[in-house]
């Protein structure tokens, strides 16, 4: 996508395609750039997965909220990488029923937001704040 645009509150049309849009009240940021890469492995019951996400650069427009710590506004909000992580079992004959265990890690490299002098202290439009977080899940589908 080459640009995106949209009008504002006085009728000016704007490009919205690499900015924050935090005033925009209806225009998320918009990184030029997005992708995700993900890799797969397969082998009898087992199965595994990496996945990577990346969002670019966007410029931050947003006001700034800096009262009490004179925290300096940045120019840009840095773009940021994403890797997950999961590994999967099947049980394929488990008392008449098929049960799937997985496990897998969100955020595998820990990565956080980048703090920023506004509200909340980080564009949660664009990163979450969790940091790592490993998770388990049974599935059971029965048999009968």
């Amino acid at each position: 996508m080459s640009n995106y645009e949209y009008e504002d509150l006085f009728g000016g049309i704007k490009d919205a395609l690499g900015y924050q849009n935090a005033n925009s009240g209806v225009v998320p940021p918009l990184p030029k750039y997005k992708t995700t890469l993900r890799g797969g492995w397969f082998m009898g019951n087992h199965s595994a997965s990496l996945t990577a996400t990346y969002s670019d650069d966007v410029i931050f427009d947003d006001s700034v909220n800096n009262l009490f710590s004179k925290f300096p506004a940045p120019d840009t909000i840095a773009g940021q990488w994403v890797v997950n992580g999961q590994y999967a079992y099947i049980f394929n004959d488990f008392f008449g029923s098929e049960v799937t265990m997985s496990g897998g890690i969100r955020n595998l490299f820990n990565q956080q937001p980048q703090r920023l002098p506004v509200l909340g202290g980080f564009e949660s439009r664009l990163q979450q704040p969790w940091g790592r977080q490993f998770w388990v899940s049974i599935d059971w589908a029965p048999g009968f």
